[in-house]
């Protein structure tokens, strides 16, 4: 059974909600590096984890590219690697997959992340 045929949210649980909290100072990305380093070039979904951060992650979190730093330095090739949706990283970072209007900051977010992409090509 998969946890969308058990129709769990994975963000409600407790224990994900400790990852980057005062008292758990990880993000879940760093933490699931750290245990296992090769995970940063797995790819879920036919994407490479950067990817999935790119097109998932709420860009208004506080260790956003600090996550984006480290996935490119377990997995460089990611940088130059298109997703499925034939984007390079850079552009996922300027695209909204969201339903809802992103707000000014994580508007000016989405430029900066594109931009230091850019920059590190």
């Amino acid at each position: 059974a998969t946890i969308s045929e058990n129709n769990v949210n994975p963000g409600s649980s407790p224990f994900l909600r400790r990852f980057g909290s005062q008292d758990f100072s990880f993000t879940l990305i760093q933490w699931l590096v750290a245990i296992a380093p090769g995970t940063a070039q797995t790819k879920t979904l036919n994407r490479l984890p950067l990817h999935l951060l790119l097109a998932a992650s709420s860009c208004n979190e506080k260790n956003y590219w600090s996550d984006i730093e480290l996935l490119l330095e377990l997995c460089p090739r990611s940088l130059k690697t298109r997703d499925p949706t034939h984007l390079y990283p850079f552009q996922l970072a300027s695209v909204n997959e969201h339903i809802t209007t992103p707000t000014k900051d994580e508007e000016i977010v989405k430029i900066d992340t594109t931009f230091r992409l850019l920059l590190k090509d």
